[in-house]
């Protein structure tokens, strides 16, 4: 675990495993600065993007729960009600044009405000509080989507592919017409004279080597008891075969289990990655470390902490 501190904007401090960033929209009309504390489009978080979000700009803030924060981006007066007090609810009441968001100890009618964490220090004259936020599920249709993105990508390269050989396309008439052209290199450069029809064809042989190595993606479901010895995937089941690479892990919790686990391994064989957590439904986890990530048996186990642990297991690879 490591501490990184800011000193600017807000006296801002943070000590986090890692960020989970969350696109949103500026509803202000000024710019949001790095670091300053935001209630954007459902989502609290601080402001990640190097210099600022621009009025009326998308950006991405930083959700992340896993940590705590201080602040000194409080309010005052009227908006507290007494002192901040260790375990109490912290609130926000969301940014408006020129003013910032603030973050206070009570949601009063005057001021509707927002829970967003937990206090779990503060200074005596509430100049700054220190809190862990509370849990909030990233939009995880990026991820989700991968998969489909992937598939567009592969029709696009067969088609550039096809482009190469088919009769009547553009780069088959320059072939045609080039076939007996020869491109001849300045004095002195020590490259050899080559026809344009072997550099065209040496295009499409890149091209084929380009498909064998771009990422594709899999998702397995854990929805029966995985506990024990596990769920099997067979390589017919999977896609994969032997040699291909495992890059890449997600999961994604389907059932609320508050000790929920899923590790990937070969089947009978050693393990690919640490247990995950899978503790609340739709939250997202990856993988630190993917180790013996080469396909070497026929087939794949998930291996569950409980009975009753369900979720997704989404596997990046790339085909030997």
């Amino acid at each position: 675990m490591a501490m990184t501190a800011y000193e600017e904007n807000y006296n801002f401090h943070e000590e986090t495993l890692q960020d989970v960033l969350q696109e949103v929209t500026n509803n202000t009309t000024r710019a949001l600065l790095h670091n300053e504390l935001v209630y954007l489009s459902g989502y609290f978080g601080e402001v990640c993007e190097p210099v600022s979000i621009g009025a009326g700009l998308k950006g991405y803030i930083n959700i992340n729960h896993n940590r705590t924060i201080r602040t000194e981006q409080v309010g005052t007066g009227a908006l507290l009600s007494g002192d901040f007090a260790v375990g109490g609810t912290v609130y926000v009441i969301p940014q408006v044009n020129g003013s910032e968001a603030l973050l206070v100890n009570q949601n009063a009618i005057a001021h509707p405000a927002k829970p967003v964490g937990i206090c779990v220090a503060f200074a005596a004259d509430n100049s700054w509080v220190t809190f862990r936020p509370f849990v909030q599920t990233a939009d995880l249709g990026l991820i989700r989507d991968i998969d489909g993105i992937i598939s567009d990508i592969t029709d696009a390269i067969d088609l550039l592919n096809d482009a190469v050989t088919e009769t009547g396309s553009v780069l088959q008439m320059i072939e045609d017409e080039a076939e007996e052209a020869t491109f001849t290199p300045a004095v002195g450069s020590g490259i050899t004279a080559v026809t344009l029809k072997n550099a065209i064809n040496e295009v499409g042989t890149d091209v084929e080597l380009i498909k064998t190595k771009h990422f594709l993606m899999v998702e397995l479901a854990v929805a029966a008891d995985a506990s024990g010895a596990g769920l099997a995937f067979t390589n017919a089941t999977t896609g994969l075969a032997l040699g291909d690479k495992i890059v890449d892990v997600h999961v994604i919790c389907d059932a609320s289990n508050g000790a929920g686990t899923l590790k990937l391994k070969h089947t009978g064989g050693a393990d690919i990655t640490a247990a995950l957590a899978c503790t609340t439904v739709d939250v997202l986890a990856r993988a630190a470390l993917i180790t013996d990530g080469v396909l070497t048996a026929n087939g794949l186990t998930i291996i569950a902490n409980g009975a009753a642990d369900r979720g997704r297991m989404y596997l990046t690879y790339i085909k030997a």
